[in-house]
Formats: structure tokens, sequence, C-alpha cells
């Protein structure tokens, strides 16, 4: 499997992921594998609502979530006969989502199938040291716990390019109600996404 991150790239950048990708499609020719079949897939998040998830006389209960960034490490395809990808390590680093518009990830390379969960592990990594970071109408949060979080549904690799959108307002209804750094990372495993 391959991994393109959508990130802006230099000159030298350019040239090293191209030597990569030299190097890479001669031992593919020469070893009789192929890309022809492994379709790229461009995964992405999509927004949210920044609306809270309820009325209540406990405000607190319902804090809407006005933005977050998740550190993502690695990523997992899990197919729908049970077989597991392998774990694709992330670059991305930390990204800030969007709540008006779907959030560019990754360009992937996976084999066709039918997938039915995708999980991503997110860790303290990144520069600001936290796995995810959130702002809700109770304050700004934030935790360095290893967290993963995961989408369910059914998406067919079937041998075009396509655009993977992960819903995410299950996991920010979760977020509106964190209250506590310590609130994060149940609520956010508990949750789950859907594509």
């Amino acid at each position: 499997m391959k991994i393109h991150p959508l990130t802006r790239s230099t000159p030298l950048a350019s040239l090293i992921s191209l030597s990569i990708l030299s190097v890479t499609s001669a031992l593919l020719g020469g070893c009789g594998g192929t890309t022809t079949g492994n379709p790229q897939i461009n995964l992405q998040m999509g927004g949210y609502t920044t609306a809270s998830s309820g009325f209540s006389l406990f405000p607190s209960a319902y804090a809407a979530v006005s933005g977050f960034s998740m550190c993502f490490k690695r990523l997992r395809f899990k197919a729908a006969s049970g077989t597991n990808a392998d774990n694709i390590d992330l670059t991305i680093g930390e990204v800030q989502l969007l709540a008006s518009s779907p959030t560019p990830l990754a360009s992937l390379t996976i084999a066709p199938g039918t997938y039915r969960r995708i999980e991503f592990d997110l860790d303290s990594s990144c520069a600001s040291g936290k796995s995810l970071r959130l702002n809700n109408s109770n304050g700004a949060f934030s935790t360095s716990d290893s967290i993963t979080i995961r989408f369910d549904g059914a998406f067919v690799v079937d041998g075009t390019t396509q655009t993977l959108t992960l819903a995410v307002n299950e996991i920010t209804t979760q977020l509106d109600a964190v209250v506590a750094n310590g609130d994060i990372k149940p609520k956010a495993e508990a949750a789950g996404g859907h594509f």
C-alpha cells in the first residue's frame, strides 16, 4: 500500500517523492507487481455541525464543538471478509478539521474489495504534543492519550479513483459533552463515525 499526504510540496520533496516512486515502480515491475487494479482513494473527513446537540437545563451537557484537531499516526482498513489490511503509517501530522466543508487527509492506494471499517490511531507525536484538541462551549480541552477512532459502513473499492468521506458528527456529538481533559479519550472512542 502507498500513501501520499495531501500537503504542499517543496522542490526537494517532489524530487524525493519522484525518486521513491521510480524505485518502487521498478521494483514492483521486476517482481510482477502492479498498481493496476489498486485504485487511488482520496480520504477526507466530512464537515460537522457546530450546533448544540440538544436543549437542556444544564447547558454544559450540550456544549457545541466549535473546532478540533487530531494528530494522525496510522490507519487500518478492515475488509468485509474479516481480513484486515496492514497498518498504514500516516505522515500528515496534526490536522484541524473544518466544520463547514470536508477536510482532505490523504491519497491512498488500496486493494479492490469491500471494506466495513476504518480505524485511525491518534497519538501525541505532533508538534502540539496532543493527540486530540477541541474547543466547545465549556472551554478548550486536549489530551496526549493514544486514541483509536473508528468509522463503520460499507465501501467498495472498484478499480476507479474514488473519494471516501468519513462522517464525524457522531464523534463531535460525544465531544460536545467534554468538561475535562480526561473526558476526551473515552468519549472519542465510544462514539465512532460512519461512511
